[in-house]
């Protein structure tokens, strides 16, 4: 049962070349066995011509997750995607909810050498399918001290396949507490507001 689900528009940036549109909403959980915990899902949603293929938080410095959240290595595996999650039954008092992971197995994915690494202030990965992932994908999970909700903050982009045309929308946000529009989502809502403004002086 999800605890709370903020809807956290990330970003609405319009590719130059595919008008693909990606949207980030996060909803929490509460993590197994640990009450200091909550677990965060990240999704991405694209419009409906754009599939989503593939997710860069690595390439650039500035990119990736960073920010207080649990990690665990069972059998001292990385968990940078699910690969070990077979091992968490064998840890004493672990489980999946408790680590911070990008939801895919890498053996599906192209992730090129290098760009994937994790601690317990960073999860960083560049990724990619050879098909679409869908248009409502679940990308991350995110185990995050409830005292420091609202410190972990994202930055990187999703790359989308427009029929053909392939393209990366800039992402960014912060995930864990009340969401805060960027300055390019406030301009929009102001201009439904005056819009509604003026339908009704009209009336």
């Amino acid at each position: 049962m999800l605890r709370k689900t903020f809807a956290v528009l990330a970003v609405l940036t319009f590719a130059a070349t595919s008008q693909a549109a990606i949207i980030i909403s996060s909803a929490s959980a509460p993590t197994v066995g640990r009450a200091d915990l909550s677990t965060w899902t990240l999704t991405a949603t694209s419009n409906d011509a754009a599939d989503i293929v593939g997710f860069d938080f690595a390439s650039l410095p500035a990119y990736g997750f960073t920010g207080a959240m649990n990690q665990v290595n069972p059998a001292g595996s990385a968990t940078i995607f699910q690969d070990a999650n077979g091992f968490f039954g064998f840890v004493p008092g672990a489980d999946v909810s408790q680590d911070s992971q990008f939801k895919f197995n890498s053996a599906n994915l192209t992730v090129p050498s290098g760009f994937a690494s994790e601690s317990n202030t960073s999860l960083r990965a560049v990724f990619a399918s050879g098909s679409s992932l869908g248009k409502v994908v679940p990308f991350v999970q995110l185990a995050i001290p409830n005292a420091l909700a609202g410190t972990v903050a994202y930055v990187g982009t999703v790359t989308v396949n427009t029929n053909g045309v392939f393209s990366d929308v800039p992402v960014t946000g912060i995930v864990g507490g009340p969401s805060i529009p960027e300055p390019a989502s406030l301009a929009l809502v102001g201009l439904a507001c005056a819009g509604l403004g003026g339908l009704r002086r009209r009336k």
